[in-house]
């Protein structure tokens, strides 16, 4: 990879249209979610107890009873008792609805004040009035964009307080994985996934690729992504691939070094993960790719994928040290795996992770990294795949997301549209893109603006096995 690669490429347009920043703010909507899931859990646990209470009431009624036709009347004090029993039995299900309705109620709260709906919504909102308008007549301002989301909101809690689906847990801590579990993705997720095996992927030897130009912000991180060898046309090569171009399961390492704040030299490490490589639909025969659709599928859905489980060894093969910054960038899939390794177990607590850039991903259902990571999530609007979450991206104090319209004659889910849109970011004036920006540069991921600093890239590739 020559030093060209770690440049952005000039763009036959920039980023035009709207230009919307959100986050920033001091609220966590995953709160609002969290107390959802409490609510939902609670009430879940009252109606077991319920059952049993009631259950325990009809018996004592029937022992006194029993009592009573052997040895006469029963003491005061066991009727009481036996109705207080069987009272509690019937109460407790009006206090299981309260509070299964409480819990619906925040999580349709927290999408309301998460935010305006993503594309898909849109989208999708707009195929369904035109449907309802074809079939049945209806007036279409009946449905709209919100009643789209909403209505995945409700079907998601209620398919998980029905039990048919449980919060997912990490296989190594045990914690849940997904702080918003009432998301409709994150209901059919689990399904699509199981249609496709599961398989462990293989971690090959790293690859030195030499030294590259220190990324300037954003963009430059963002270009990471593309693994170029300096932007120049290829001729096709093997497989309908053009020769020369990086291998779809590459795990990419940047090992920026310049000087800190007192002018020691310090090394930061940006990994950068491209998007989904194999479409294979499940009875193909399996692919390699690790970036397929199953890995799509875990994510949305918050479980582990076969890259995630491997990334830590991918890391060490790379030469991170424990204890190293870390920033991870992505698209597309990458991008959600990205999100998701800022917090899975064996990178989080080996790791300083500080910073997460999301380029066309659909994170909004994901379990959110750790409050003190940075995030910026980019998604063009007239592309449809950060909306497959269904769901507005979580706001918190260090998370923001830009969405725009994509200008660029090219695909709307192209890593170029949204190099476009990183380059807008680095000149942008707005107080939470500036930070984000300035922070970048204080942990030494991008180089500030005459300070020497040297990048060394290594590469490890992933891949699954087909037999």
């Amino acid at each position: 990879m020559s030093a060209a690669s770690l440049q952005a490429r000039p763009s036959d347009a920039e980023v035009g249209g709207t230009w919307q920043v959100s986050g920033g703010i001091g609220v966590d909507v995953d709160d609002i979610h969290a107390l959802a899931t409490t609510c939902r859990c609670a009430a879940q646990a009252t109606d077991r107890i319920a059952a049993s209470v009631l259950a325990a009431g009809v018996r004592a009624e029937a022992a006194l009873a029993v009592l009573a036709g052997c040895s006469g009347p029963p003491r005061p004090q066991g009727v009481v008792a036996a109705g207080l029993v069987a009272g509690a039995g019937r109460r407790l299900p009006a206090a299981t609805v309260g509070l299964a309705g409480l819990g619906l109620r925040m999580a349709l709260a927290a999408d309301e004040y998460a935010g305006t709906e993503n594309s898909i919504t849109t989208r999708v909102a707009t195929l369904a009035r035109d449907q309802i308008a074809l079939r049945f007549w209806a007036p279409t301002h009946l449905l709209t964009e919100s009643d789209v989301r909403r209505a995945g909101t409700v079907a998601g809690y209620l398919d998980r307080l029905a039990n048919r689906k449980t919060t997912a847990t990490d296989p190594v801590s045990g914690q849940p994985t997904a702080v918003d579990p009432d998301s409709l993705t994150d209901v059919l997720g689990g399904p699509v996934a199981a249609l496709y095996p599961r398989r462990e992927a293989i971690v090959g030897e790293p690859t030195d690729l030499g030294p590259g130009t220190p990324p300037a912000g954003v963009a430059g991180l963002l270009t990471l992504v593309a693994g170029r060898s300096g932007g120049a046309a290829r001729a096709p090569g093997a497989g309908g691939r053009p020769d020369g171009d990086p291998p779809p399961g590459r795990v990419d390492v940047a090992a920026v070094t310049s000087p800190d704040a007192e002018g020691r030299p310090r090394t930061s490490y940006v990994v950068a993960l491209p998007g989904t490589s194999d479409w294979s639909r499940p009875n193909e025969s399996p692919k390699p790719d690790i970036r397929n659709v199953r890995g799509n599928a875990e994510l949305i859905s918050g479980n582990r994928t076969a890259e995630l489980a491997a990334l830590p060894a991918a890391l060490a093969a790379a030469g991170v040290p424990p204890g190293a910054r870390v920033a991870f960038v992505g698209h597309s899939q990458g991008g959600m795996t990205a999100y998701a390794a800022a917090s899975t177990a064996g990178i989080a607590d080996r790791y300083r992770v500080t910073h997460v850039i999301t380029a066309g991903s659909p994170i909004g259902a994901m379990a959110a990294p750790a409050r003190d990571v940075r995030t910026l999530s980019l998604e063009n609007r007239n592309d449809f795949v950060p909306g497959l979450d269904g769901r507005p991206n979580p706001n918190a104090e260090r998370r923001v997301t830009v969405a725009f319209d994509g200008s660029l004659p090219k695909s709307p889910h192209d890593l170029d549209q949204y190099v476009a849109a990183g380059r807008r970011v680095d000149d942008d004036a707005d107080p939470r893109l500036a930070e984000f920006t300035a922070s970048l540069r204080e942990e030494g991921f991008v180089a500030a603006p005459g300070a020497p600093a040297t990048v060394t890239l290594t590469r490890v590739d992933l891949r699954l096995p087909t037999s």
